[in-house]
């Protein structure tokens, strides 16, 4: 028999229309892994974007906080308007 229960938790706070962070947390017990996703995102104007973002899986969170693999991504993005 096979019954997974998935935890999650999100957070989005706005600091201005402009600038935001978004984080989200997911746990699940067969792999007993929590995954977490942060989003630090700024509009510089409209068409110019830039993000900071984080991923990492961490194992074993609720013995020991270890992180098994993360990655921390600079995004930007330009519209080009004619």
């Amino acid at each position: 028999e096979f019954v997974a229960k998935i935890y999650r938790a999100n957070v989005h706070v706005l600091f201005s229309p402009n600038i935001t962070l978004y984080s989200f947390l997911q746990f699940d017990n067969n792999s007993e892994t929590m995954g977490w996703q942060s989003r630090f995102h700024w509009i510089v104007e409209p068409g110019k974007e830039i993000m900071l973002v984080w991923n990492s899986i961490v194992t074993d969170p609720l013995e020991r906080f270890a992180v098994a693999d993360g990655a921390l991504r600079f995004k930007a993005k330009y519209n080009v308007r004619f």
